[in-house]
């Protein structure tokens, strides 16, 4: 009886209990309505498996589809003995205003950012944040997390809207040798059937070479087809394996897609025959938008030494370009040492100018004031023409060179304290006087010819003068003879006429 008693004071109690809290819920939830409305923050794709040197994407996403988000801040963590951040896109993120970064730190394994979305905010189940392009550095277990989060909801208030943020787990391994699937068994079984006839092999226009990194994001490509090709299967992504599968069922030959993101991309091709489906043809390529940065000029001295240091996580630096006043000067490039040393430069005050380039080409420049207290030698100066020389041969071999390793000439030319474009300029007004002496001497030529034909022409003249002459005393002997003889013979009436003809024709031609 005692314990039936105190069974129905449990329920009674756990009744009360419950009503109280009930009631406390129903108020807050009238109250603050968006405490029971959440978003949430995930990363996509949240798993998969890489091998040590993929680069490969992550998107940071979020979900809130009662409330609108007006703002979000969040630290993201990955380690950084097996991941880097290679470049972050902010191209289609829902952020309007960053207030902090996105930055990040691949020393930490950090990402930090804050952003806002200006108007109404966002609300929706797949907006995208950011997106992380990551490189996969060593084997091991990958894990991806959120070390904080806020999203805030636009009511006036700030209330904080997060209620899960989900990480990631990438297997990064070496690639192990995998059995073929038995279709594509059967796929390679029938290719010897078409004998050659459904093979491709990929190119590109604007991005020929995989080994190397390009700046422009619209990609062309193109392959050879064999006339007994009649349908081709596409996919780009970012795993140097795959099976294509956009299908085209016809004579596709070429291929342009735009709006890449940076980082190691694949495109996969295939084509098929009357009977088969030929071998898969797999090509790389690398793109990077993002300029070099960190760029910093460092103890510029007055004797005309300087350091330099920049920074590009993606293709890496290239070279420097060094300039004075706006002209590229000749400077020695210290291997191994981002250490330069000006030549051939006067004293007193200049702009020196350093342009940082990456494999890509892409490009930062930084200016800064710099004072010399005493005019700098030249390269001759300072060693002998044999020391030159040597120095020439080992620019390269070496790397020491102008900075510009485009412009290496500038370098050679350097013991003339000349540039490469001045030493053109001279040739070409040599060049130039030589054209002019030999038009000269062509018109003396002429001249002299013409001179002579003159001359020639004159003598002809009083030549055909004498024979006009004679020919009109002949022709007046001929009228006084007529007149007194009153008649010519047979021979003598020819020539008459013969010598008047040709006193006419003479008389025309002066005419």
């Amino acid at each position: 009886m005692i314990k039936l008693s105190l069974f129905f004071d449990i329920i009674i109690e756990s009744k009360s209990v419950l009503n109280k809290y009930f009631f406390t819920a129903l108020i807050l939830a009238v109250l603050f309505p968006g405490v029971l409305q959440a978003a949430e923050l995930s990363i996509d794709p949240n798993t998969g498996e890489r091998k040590p040197g993929d680069i490969f994407p992550v998107s940071l996403m979020i979900e809130s589809s009662d409330e609108f988000v007006n703002s979000i801040s969040a630290t993201f963590d990955f380690p950084a003995d097996l991941l880097e951040v290679v470049s972050v896109s902010k191209r289609d993120s829902i952020i309007d205003l960053w207030t902090t970064g996105p930055s990040y730190s691949n020393r930490q394994g950090t990402i930090d950012f804050e952003g806002v979305i200006l108007d109404a905010g966002f609300k929706g189940l797949a907006g995208e944040i950011l997106t992380v392009n990551f490189k996969a550095l060593a084997e091991g277990e990958a894990v991806l997390e959120y070390l904080y989060s806020k999203a805030s909801a636009n009511d006036g208030q700030g209330l904080d809207l997060i209620s899960s943020a989900q990480g990631a787990d990438f297997s990064i391994k070496t690639e192990e040798q995998k059995e073929p699937e038995p279709e594509a068994q059967e796929e390679e079984a029938d290719q010897g059937q078409g004998e050659g006839s459904n093979i491709i092999k990929i190119r590109s226009y604007t991005h020929p070479e995989s080994d190397k990194w390009y700046s422009d994001t619209v990609a062309e490509f193109y392959w050879e087809l064999p006339e007994e090709v009649r349908e081709i299967k596409l996919l780009v992504n970012r795993t140097a394996s795959s099976a294509p599968v956009v299908h085209y069922d016809y004579r596709l030959a070429s291929k342009k897609i735009e709006d890449f993101d940076d980082g190691q991309w694949y495109l996969h091709a295939q084509a098929k025959n009357a009977e088969s489906w030929g071998p898969i043809d797999h090509f790389s390529f690398q793109i990077d938008t993002a300029i070099p940065y960190g760029l910093s000029i460092d103890e510029a001295s007055s004797s005309g030494s300087f350091s330099v240091s920049a920074q590009d996580d993606l293709s890496g630096i290239d070279h420097y370009v060094i300039k004075t006043d706006g002209a590229t000067s000749t400077v020695i490039w210290q291997e191994g040492e981002d250490i330069f040393q000006l030549y051939g430069v006067s004293a007193g005050d200049h702009v020196l100018s350093v342009s940082a380039f990456d494999r890509a080409g892409n490009q930062a420049i930084l200016e800064q004031d710099i004072h010399l207290e005493e005019d700098l030698p030249s390269l001759v100066a300072e060693e002998d023409k044999g020391q030159v020389k040597a120095e020439q041969e080992e620019v390269s071999q070496n790397r020491i060179s102008t900075v510009n390793r485009f412009e290496f000439l500038d370098f050679k030319f350097s013991r003339f304290d000349l540039s490469f474009w001045q030493i053109v300029s001279i040739s070409l007004a040599a060049l130039s006087l030589l054209l002019f002496i030999y038009v000269v001497i062509l018109k003396n030529k002429l001249k002299h010819c013409r001179n002579a034909a003159f001359k020639k022409m004159k003598k002809a003249e009083r030549v055909l003068n004498s024979v006009y002459a004679i020919i009109y005393n002949s022709i007046s002997y001929l009228d006084r003879a007529k007149s007194k003889k009153k008649r010519f013979t047979v021979q003598e009436a020819k020539v008459y006429r013969e010598m008047k003809k040709a006193k006419e024709e003479i008389e025309s031609e002066y005419k």
